[in-house]
Parts: structure tokens; sequence; C-alpha cells
């Protein structure tokens, strides 16, 4: 645990817990809290300066139409004593600022608050998961009800509000203190240059998790805060820690609240995600899952990738009614219809890209309901329809409906061609041979005969196994044949009932107590069922997953009324040439359970150092400052160039990754490129710095390197498929793999003066831990030797404003130092070891458009750089 002290801890104030018999805030005074008014002229968010983060910008305007209370302190160590459930290994005591812990603990503290106060709690959720220091890394199934009046964040909105109010830079304000950034309520979503009345962030943090905190800090002295910044250096997930990062509290409730995402359109957030990535793969043994589904509430689908990042919900707005969504054979593609099973009348097929708020496209013909993806006998993907979905129970009036077919392939529809008479919208065999539906009676039609099944009892939500078992699974109204087979009578959808080619019964699977089933699937290639779960008032509350082999159900989604869902699942194993002793659980999986920024990273700089580890001459290492700075591609004199630098990084990470992956695998490597980022050399070859004492534990795919001595004895076949199907994000082929680990980034400038300094190491044991970083260098080129590879130590250029400040560069180091150890830096050069120092303490050539902030280049300020280091190698060739 680390927390905050300073000059001013004597004026802070721990946030007491009231203990006030009406628990209403509403215009009451609540110790410990100011009463924040609605302001009649709103309030603004953003900035319109060119120079800030585009996170940042635009502005936009923000009206409050309700009154709050917002905490005059930050909360403290002792706010957490009072509640020891909340953090189980608090370390830290008295009224500090606490800090270093993560979005969801603030969660916990804000609920467990209302709860001894007997409020209501303003955040929901269905479990808690926390790393191995007690630290809540998730909460699955979190949903924020802002209609509560208990403890929660402040909201973006409100933070802004009330330090304009409230908070002075040059005095002290005994009723309004600040010594950290502060987590607020928001999930990071993007600004519209538009009015927006409650809004309170975007739906979800996206595939990083991504969150808000706001204000500055005091870590480096006196503390720089704007209005308008939303994020840190890095990435925020909602899981980071941060010695400088805390909060403070907020109490009542929002009305009518807003979220708005990414295409600027306001949507309700009563949906949520239930499981984690692992539970994905532990219920249907693949991380590679989709699903899509009708939220029932707005009329819109929702498509979940569990793939991509942290899973989250994206709702995507359409004009259009969308019933029965069905997901290609890809993966890639969804089509609906405009009608749904049981109902007559109009209804159109329409196909879009999954997840894609892009225009559908439609299927001209002139009627055409619940589409159905498969895979023909000729190897074509093809949509089966029907005519009419509606009630089949008279002959007459089914058979005059038909089924039909349509190639499908790249988003255009091609011709339809007639399959045979009937709406067999529950499925078709390859063959075309046999076909299922129902919507009142379960009919099949076996070669050419219509037959009915199941005693003409009443049946719907028919679906035909796609795994080559012809099974048929469907609901029913309580019928005598299911009430016979079960041996005990039941209600309404209470069981799915499963028969075998010939319309008998072979299985039945009850609904959990209290519920009830609808909208069942087969889940095409498996014996897995999709469905949704009905709460007595009838609202369909869960999507859920139901495994035909023990009956087991999983909850997936939960919302307010969840309709239609299909869900996709590749294999991508079964077709891989894998070394049998590789644990497709393990090997791989170079991703914490926390999904932070560094665990995308790893994730794909590990992908590239297996599958280029047969022909990289040259590989970049190091911080970020390497991972923007160095482009591979325009790099042509040097060979094939890998960039695989991390964030954050310290020289002691470098040299452990260098030790056992980088020089072991990559046979041809001739150059190593290692960024040496002085003003990062205080750092230690301790848990908190070098990822490969602690941190790697959580990544179940370098532990189990380590256990197989990081395979040094042989490079077992298959890893890096493993290492390509584990779970990523949805760009993270074009944005970490296209230019071999280079992730550019938009040219802004070095920013403003005085120029940041991050970090404060004005202290008496620099020195020795520049000797320490040094020492590690020098292992490095040691490594090197043994291999034949030569080292080129790299200094990136940071903002020459540096030069008039006492700090070499953004994360300190005093300039004395600095320039002592570069010094030593050229005197240690040899035929092993050359250094490239473009910074020059701040004498460079490089321009203020060359920058993306400080102390990282853009695409421009990349393009010189790469363009010397390619230089570099060339003559050392």
């Amino acid at each position: 645990m680390k927390f905050l002290l300073g000059l001013f801890l004597l004026l802070l104030a721990a946030c007491s817990d009231s203990e006030s018999s009406a628990p209403s805030s509403s215009g009451k005074d609540l110790e410990g809290f100011i009463l924040m008014q609605a302001p009649k002229d709103g309030v603004i968010l953003g900035t319109d300066s060119e120079k800030a983060q585009p996170m940042d910008r635009p502005q936009m305007k923000v009206m409050l139409n309700y009154d709050f209370h917002i905490a005059q302190h930050e909360v403290t160590c002792q706010d957490f004593a009072d509640y020891p459930d909340v953090l189980p290994n608090l370390s830290c005591e008295g009224n500090h600022v606490i800090t270093g812990i993560t979005y969801y603990d603030a969660v916990l503290l804000s609920n467990a608050k209302s709860k001894a106060e007997k409020r209501d709690t303003v955040y929901s959720y269905s479990k808690i998961i926390r790393d191995k220091e007690g630290y809540c890394i998730n909460l699955t199934g979190l949903r924020f009800n802002p209609d509560v009046e208990g403890y929660r964040l402040p909201t973006e909105a409100e933070w802004v509000y009330a330090f304009s109010v409230h908070y002075d830079s040059k005095q002290i304000n005994e009723d309004f203190t600040f010594f950290a950034k502060e987590w607020v309520n928001d999930w990071l979503g993007r600004f519209r240059d538009t009015t927006v009345t409650n809004y309170v962030g975007a739906p979800n943090g996206g595939s990083f998790d991504e969150h808000v905190v706001k204000g500055g800090n005091f870590s480096a002295g006196t503390p720089v805060i704007d209005l308008y910044s939303r994020g840190d250096i890095y990435v925020v997930s909602a899981s980071s820690r941060a010695q400088y990062i805390g909060f403070r509290l907020a109490i009542g409730k929002i009305p009518s609240a807003v979220w708005l995402d990414n295409d600027g359109v306001a949507v309700h957030n009563s949906q949520s995600i239930l499981l984690t990535q692992p539970e994905v793969r532990a219920a249907t043994g693949s991380y590679q899952v989709k699903l899509v589904y009708r939220d029932n509430v707005s009329e819109n689908l929702v498509y979940v990738d569990f793939n991509n990042g942290k899973p989250t919900l994206v709702e995507v707005d359409d004009s259009l009614n969308n019933f029965h969504p069905d997901i290609s054979p890809d993966g890639q593609w969804v089509v609906f219809s405009t009608g749904m099973e049981g109902v007559t009348g109009e209804s159109q097929v329409f196909a879009t890209r999954f997840g894609s708020s892009t225009v559908s496209v439609k299927l001209n013909v002139e009627n055409a309901a619940i589409p159905r993806f498969r895979v023909t006998a000729e190897g074509d993907t093809v949509v089966v329809y029907v005519t009419d979905g509606g009630d089949n129970s008279a002959e007459g009036n089914f058979l005059a409906r038909s089924t039909w077919q349509v190639p499908f392939s790249k988003g255009v529809f091609g011709t339809p061609e007639k399959l045979f008479d009937g709406a067999y919208h529950g499925g078709v065999r390859r063959d075309n041979q046999f076909a299922v539906t129902g919507a009142r009676l379960l009919r099949s039609r076996v070669g050419d005969k219509h037959l009915v099944w199941y005693d003409s009892a009443q049946a719907c939500n028919v679906s035909l196994s796609q795994d080559g078992s012809n099974r048929t699974l469907f609901l029913d109204f309580g019928g005598k044949p299911g009430r016979d087979f079960a041996g005990t009578k039941y209600g309404v959808h209470e069981q799915i009932l499963i028969a075998d080619s010939t319309g008998k019964l072979i299985q039945m699977i009850p609904a959990p107590e209290g519920y009830s089933f609808d909208h069942t699937e087969w889940i095409k290639g498996t014996h897995l069922i999709v469905a949704t779960l009905t709460n007595p008032s009838g609202n369909h509350e869960k999507v859920v997953l139901i495994n035909t082999a023990d009956s087991s159900i999983t909850d997936f989604v939960g919302g307010d009324d969840l309709y239609h869902p299909c869900m996709w699942i590749e294999n991508g194993l079964e077709n891989l040439d894998i070394d049998d002793s590789l644990d497709p659980d393990s090997a791989g999986l170079y991703l914490g359970s926390k999904f932070l920024q560094e665990d995308i990273f790893w994730r794909y700089k590990m992908e590239l150092l297996w599958k280029y580890r047969d022909s990289a001459d040259v590989a970049v290492v190091g911080s970020s400052r390497a991972v923007d700075g160095v482009r591979p591609r325009i790099m042509d004199s040097s060979g094939f160039v890998l960039n695989l630098a991390q964030i954050p990084n310290s020289i002691f990470t470098t040299r452990d990754f260098v030790k056992n992956y980088v020089l072991p695998h990559l046979k041809k490597l001739k150059y190593l490129v290692v960024s040496l980022d002085v003003d990062f050399w205080w750092k230690g070859d301790d848990e908190g710095d070098n990822f490969f004492i602690q941190s790697y534990k959580e990544y179940p795919g370098f532990v189990y390197d380590e256990n197989h001595n990081y395979w040094r004895d042989g490079y077992p076949q298959g890893l890096y498929e493993l290492t390509n199907l584990a779970p990523g994000v949805a760009n993270g082929s074009s944005q970490y793999l296209k230019e071999y680990g280079f992730t550019g980034q938009s040219c802004v400038d070095w920013g403003e003066e005085p120029p940041a300094i991050a970090t404060d190491t004005t202290n008496a044991q620099d020195s020795i831990l520049l000797e320490r970083s040094f020492e590690a260098l020098q292992e490095m080129v040691e490594f090197a030797r043994q291999k034949d590879v030569i080292v080129i130590g790299a200094i990136f250029p940071q903002s020459p404003a540096y030069k008039n400040t006492g700090a070499y560069g953004r994360h300190g180091v005093r300039r004395s130092l600095a320039s002592h150890m570069i010094a030593r830096l050229k005197s240690f050069e040899s035929s092993n070891f050359v250094l490239l120092d473009e910074n020059k303490m701040g004498e460079h050539d490089y321009s203020s458009n060359m920058f993306e902030n400080y102390d990282h280049l853009c695409f421009g300020g990349a393009k010189r750089f790469s363009n010397r280091l390619d230089s570099l190698i060339a003559s050392l060739e």
C-alpha cells in the first residue's frame, strides 16, 4: 500500500460516516461534504486546444439539473480501516490520503459506507475479483445505478464543477483539500461538440477498460492541475494502481442520466457482462467467442467480442427493427430480420458487419424472416430464410409459405433459390434432407415428408443442431409428452427439450429455480445452447449458456429485457500442428487478469517474437520512447527489424527480457537496440520496477515459460499459434503487428513551458541507483557479446526546455548526475557497444512538431530517429 504524505496533511480531515437517521441528502447538510447546487450555466468539459490530448477534445457543455454533495477531502486510510472487508491487506493508517488503489476498490468503499448508513447502494455486481495483494481488479457484472441516493464517486462533470468553484491553486482552502489525482465515476469516452444534460460518461471503458482520472498530485512539489485533462502518462484502466491516484466521495441521485457512446449516441446502461475471460474459456473451450442479442428496451442489437480486450457491450443504434440475429461462420457478419417468430406479416432481412454501425445491406425480396447462416455441402456460405415466420398450426397456411436460401459473400447477397414448401426456420441440414421448425407445432421435414412431432402439443423456439447429431431442441408449455418424459409436472418454458432425428425425446434440462427459458438456440458446431432466462415478471434478464453434457448453466450477460441471443464459438486449435506437451490454458497466454495497457503490449510483442524468431536481424527493446520512436518499416539498410519495446519499462525488465527471450530465440540477431532512459534510472531491480520479479506471475504464459526454462532446449511447435489465438484487442493486428511493434503517435508538440517533471528524484540515493542501472546495461552487453550481437544504446530526445530545469528529463534525475552518466556511457563504447545520443542534454535538432508530448516522438520524429539509427547500423556492417 502506498499513500501520500505532505506539507498539508495537518489540514486533512477524514470523510466521516454520517449517523443521520434520515438517509436523504437532498438539500441537507452532510458532515464532511459540500452541497453543490445545480449550476445555472452548466459545466464545460474538455478543451478546444489543439495541443491537448485527443481524449480531452473537443469542448462539451454539460447541464446538471440536480443538486449533489461532494466530499471536502479525499478518502483516507482510516476510511478504509473502518470497513476492513473492502481492502483486506490495508497497510496504511490514519488520516493520510490513500492512493495506490483501483477504481473498483473505490466502488467497494462507496457501497460499504452506504450499507453502514442504511442507504441503498449505488453499485451492483455479481462477483469480486482480487489480485494476490488483495486489491480489487474486477467487479463482474458491475452496474452503476444513478437514480440511487447512496455514496459514489463524483462524475467528471460534478468534479469539474466543484473544483471550478472551490479550488484555488494560489492559496490553501481548508474547506476543499486536494493532494492526489482522483478517480471519478466516468468510463472514458469521446466528447462531442454539443450540450448534454446529466452526462455520466461512456457506457464502458472499451478494450482497455479505460477510466477517467482528474487533477494533479504533489509527487513533484507544487501540483499542476487543469480542469480538462482526463488521463495520465499511460492508459488508465479501472484496475490500474498508481501511488498518486486516490479519490473522493459524492452523494446524490442523478435523474435521467445520459451515457454517450463513441459515436455520440445517447444510450442507457442497464446491461452488464457477468463473467471473466477465463470463465468464458472454461464454459466454451475457447477464447474466440462472440455474442449478439437484441436489447428489447432500446430495440438495438448489442454485440460482445469476448476475445477483444476486456469484454464490453457494444450497442449499435439502428432505426430498423432487429430480431433473430445470426452470426456468420467466420464471425464477421450478422443477419437479422425485422419480423419475429410467431408473427405473420411484413418482414425483411438485413446483413451488417459484427459490431459495426455502418448501413445494413438489405436482401431484396418481397418478404423474408428468421435468417440463419449455414455452409452448404459444396462449402458455400448461404443464408436460409422463410417467407413468413408466423403461426404454423394450420397446415395449409404453413405449406403455402416456403424456405429459401441465398448465397452471401463479403457483404453481398446473391440470387435466392427456393429449397422447399413450408416455413422451416428452425434449421436445415447441409444436404437439405432434414429440416425443423416450431411456432405452435413442432414440425419436421424428413426427405420429402412433412411431419408433426411431439404429439401435436404446443412447441416453439426450435433449433436444429449443426454438429452432425441431428438433434432438435425446443421449448414447450408443460405439455403431456414432456411431463411423461420428465416424470413430473413443470411450467411454461421451464424445461429445454431435446429430440433425436426421429422426434423422440432424449433429454430435458430444467431452468434455474425462479426462471424459465426463452429464445433457445444451438451454438453451431457444438453441444452448447444459448438462451435467455425469464423472471416471474416476464422480463428476459439474462443471456446464458447451457452445456448439454452436464446440464450446467453459465450466466453471460444481465439486463432488463434481452432477446434472441446468438453465440459464435471458434476452436482455433482443431487444425493446428501443436506439440502435445503444450498446455493451451497457459502456453502463449501473455496476459494478466487486469488487462492493463502493459498486458496488451506483452501479448502482441510476444507474438512478434515467436513469429519472427528465425527472421529478425535487429531487435529494439526498452521503453515507450522506443515503441514510438523506432519504425522498422522505414529502416531499409538494417535488414529485418522488430520493435519489442514495452510499456511500462525499466532497464532491469529489459535486461531479463533480453536474457530469457531475445538472445536465446532470435537466431539471426545481429544488433540489439536498447533505449537508455537515464531519467528512469532511479528505478530499482525490485518487484516494483522489474516485471520479471513479481508482476510476471500474473501472466500464465510467462510462468509457463519459466517452468520450461524459457524453452532454451528448443522451441515447442505451436507456441506462436497459441500466442496468436490468445485474447487481444479488435485493432491489435493493425496497431501492434502491422508495423512490427511500432505504434506511432500523432504529432502535437513538446508541450508548454516549464515542462512537466513527473517524478522528484532529488535524493541522496540517485547516484547509487544510476550505478545499478549502468550495471544492468553492462550485463546485457556481456550477454550480447557471447552471442556476437552488437548493442546500440539509444537515448531519445526530449523537450529542450528541460535544460532550464534541474531535471534531465520528464522523470527526473539531476542534470549533473545525468551528464556524468552519459559521459560514462560514451567511455563504455567498444566493438560490442555503440551509443546513439539523440538528446544531447537538450541540444538536439528535433523540432517541436516532431513530438507527441514532452518526451515521446511522433511520426515525424520517429522518421528522423529511425533514419539515423538505420544509417548507424549500415555503417557498422
